[in-house]
């Protein structure tokens, strides 16, 4: 179990013939610049070092929930299995449903009137607005005149 709380916090894969390579992560990494929450933070070898949390000697309960935290493993050992196959699953606390309705969000819209193929329509037409609305924002597209009474500052 060491192993593969070690290998969890240095992005790495613990079992398998692809064991000690580097985990590929997608990540969105907020903006910083600007922001001095991040001064008092260290970064060396994928680990980082937040020395924004502090407690006085008489806060028992603030040093009790901080002692709490920094002992905590990396992963939750009741949420950890092994698949038939012999892969290592985690069980999440939230499941991830990015881009999966729920079983309740498809019976709203089934109930409302619309198909699956309508509720892939909307997905759709949701995820090329997303895309416009980036690219309109990092390009700085100005609004056309026709729409300029539409325009939120």
């Amino acid at each position: 179990m060491q192993q593969v709380l070690g290998c969890s916090v240095s992005y790495r894969i613990a079992v398998g013939p692809q064991q000690g390579r580097k985990v590929f992560t997608l990540q969105t990494i907020p903006s910083w610049e600007d922001d001095d929450r991040f001064s008092q933070v260290a970064k060396a070898s994928g680990f980082s070092l937040h020395a924004g949390a502090a407690a006085q000697a008489w806060e028992r309960q603030k040093l009790e929930r901080l002692a709490r935290y920094i002992t905590r493993p990396a992963v939750s050992e009741k949420r950890l299995s092994l698949t038939p196959s012999g892969n290592i699953r985690y069980q999440l606390k939230t499941p991830f449903i990015l881009g999966h309705p729920t079983p309740a969000t498809v019976k709203a819209f089934t109930k409302a009137g619309y198909s699956e193929k309508g509720i892939l329509a909307i997905t759709l037409a949701v995820s090329v607005k997303i895309l416009s609305n980036y690219s309109i924002h990092y390009f700085d597209t100005p609004v056309d005149e026709v729409f300029s009474a539409f325009k939120v500052e």
